[in-house]
């Protein structure tokens, strides 16, 4: 009969971090923490499988989301985490030289975001008046063909009238 492995001893807590998923950053609770793992909760869990980094102040944690229940989910990490350094707020170990992990890496503060979102922004602005321009000159343009037609057919009767009584009268003469 084979034996069951015992699960490994959670450290409770209860720690405010900021977490990045698929669809961007999120405040999150972590509720208990080993080694290989954590539990914490949100409003919407991300999916179960889905890859996520939690944050707290140094302290990084990369890892695979195993379970999601209610507001609850469970992360197996890809390292090996310091429960030290997440609890107490201390600085992490630093790795080895020559490895370099993506959690050396500081979370992006949203003041770094703002002069992207702001190029980017001005780049919009001028793609939507490069529209607006090209949009009103075809707008002219079909206006100013559908006016010449309108006054061509408006005036092509009465104009063959006119040449009608022109040569006619013109006949006259000779």
């Amino acid at each position: 009969m084979t034996a069951l492995r015992s699960r490994e001893k959670r450290a409770a807590a209860c720690i405010k971090a900021r977490m990045r998923a698929d669809d961007g950053w999120s405040d999150v609770t972590i509720y208990n923490v080993s080694s290989r793992g954590l539990m914490a909760r949100l409003g919407s869990p991300p999916v179960k499988g889905s890859y996520v980094e939690i944050w707290h102040r140094n302290v990084c944690v990369v890892g695979q989301v195993r379970w999601a229940q209610g507001g609850r989910f469970g992360i197996l990490s890809q390292d090996k985490i310091d429960i030290s350094a997440l609890l107490n707020g201390t600085p992490a170990k630093r790795q080895p030289a020559g490895i370099e992990r993506r959690s050396d890496s500081q979370p992006p503060v949203k003041s770094r975001a703002q002069p992207d979102i702001a190029i980017r922004a001005d780049a919009s602005r001028r793609v939507a008046k490069v529209f607006d321009w090209v949009s009103v000159a075809l707008a002219g343009a079909v206006v100013a063909s559908m006016l010449v037609t309108a006054v061509n057919a408006a005036l092509r009767e009465p104009m063959q009238q006119v040449q009608t009584a022109l040569g006619a009268s013109h006949e006259s003469f000779d």
